[in-house]
């Protein structure tokens, strides 16, 4: 499970159950407001949890046990501004972009994208659960760091040409020389 969020069960969030030899692996993950407990495991099976926001805590590297404030907003399950699982996953467990969400020919870089085609990593790494957390909008501000600059500029060169892409600021459909004219137009610090 990476970049997974198991919240609101009447039961466990995610009960394993298995054998010495069988193994599982939790790594950016939520696992929150499950009753009666957030992960149950019968048998030996084993379970490597890493940077997850577990109800009740779990050993194993970046882990924590704080509330995610998570928004249930149309369906969606986003992060509020104040969520610990901000910027608090660990970039090395995200999958590469096998089917190539991005259209960018890329099917070895790292998954590019969020569950709902969003950015995946909108600040200095990857968020806690499969949706990033999109900071208040500001034009051209590709990467989620509050100031558009040469690192907005070359996400837009990057997705150049690609359709229904993050990059496409305008709306135009397409990646082109208009976005690039949004980010130059919009440089510095966003207000």
């Amino acid at each position: 499970f990476i970049n997974t969020t198991m919240i609101n069960n009447v039961g466990p969030g995610l009960a394993l159950q298995g054998w010495e030899g069988q193994y599982v692996q939790i790594y950016n993950s939520v696992i929150w407001g499950n009753d009666p407990i957030s992960i149950a495991v019968d048998g030996e099976i084993g379970v490597d949890v890493q940077y997850s926001d577990i109800q009740g805590g779990w050993a194993g590297e970046g882990n924590f046990n704080a509330n995610p404030l998570i928004i249930l907003s149309n369906g969606e399950v986003l992060l509020d501004i104040d969520s610990p699982c901000i910027d608090t996953g660990n970039i090395s467990f995200l999958p590469s972009d096998f089917y190539d969400l991005d259209a960018d020919g890329d099917v070895v870089e790292l998954l590019p994208l969020d569950l709902l085609g969003g950015i995946r990593i909108r600040g200095t790494t990857v968020d806690v659960g499969p949706i990033e957390f999109q900071n208040p909008y500001c034009i051209g501000d590709l990467n989620g760091d509050a100031v558009v600059n040469v690192s907005d500029l070359l996400l837009v060169i990057d997705q150049w040409g690609n359709v229904d892409s993050p990059a496409d600021i305008n709306g135009d459909g397409i990646v082109n020389v208009s976005d690039l004219l949004e980010v130059v137009g919009h440089w510095g610090a966003c207000m």
